[in-house]
């Protein structure tokens, strides 16, 4: 299996996780395989960024409005855009985002989940 084959099968297990339970260890999620492959030759899609928010962060995150969110301590995602454009979120999302508090969890994500996840998050 190619290295980004590998990532992307590693990262679907991980986001699944996230979506049926949050837990203080970390979570990592991807799209289907062929979808990064996909994304990767394409170049970012909107709406693979905005399925991989709903199926990682929704949990918690309003993703549309100023919330509120589902939980309660978790900022709406437009108020987040606003303080954390995507030039600085781009390096922790290539580090993976750590737990700032024991509700979230650890997420990573692919190359090219990561440009398709700034593509929307440019739209917030």
């Amino acid at each position: 299996m190619s290295p980004l084959g590998c990532r992307a099968a590693l990262l679907a297990l991980a986001l699944s996780a996230c979506a049926s339970q949050l837990e203080p260890e970390a979570v990592r999620w991807t799209a289907a395989a062929s979808a990064t492959v996909e994304t990767a030759s394409a170049g970012p899609d909107v709406a693979l960024g905005r399925e991989i928010a709903t199926r990682v962060c929704s949990r918690c995150h309003a993703l549309e409005g100023e919330g509120p969110s589902p939980h309660p301590a978790a900022p709406a995602f437009p108020l987040l855009a606003r303080r954390l454009p995507g030039d600085v979120l781009l390096p922790r999302l290539e580090e993976g985002i750590r737990a700032s508090h024991p509700d979230m969890p650890e997420v990573r994500l692919a190359p090219a989940e990561i440009d398709s996840f700034l593509a929307f998050w440019s739209t917030l």
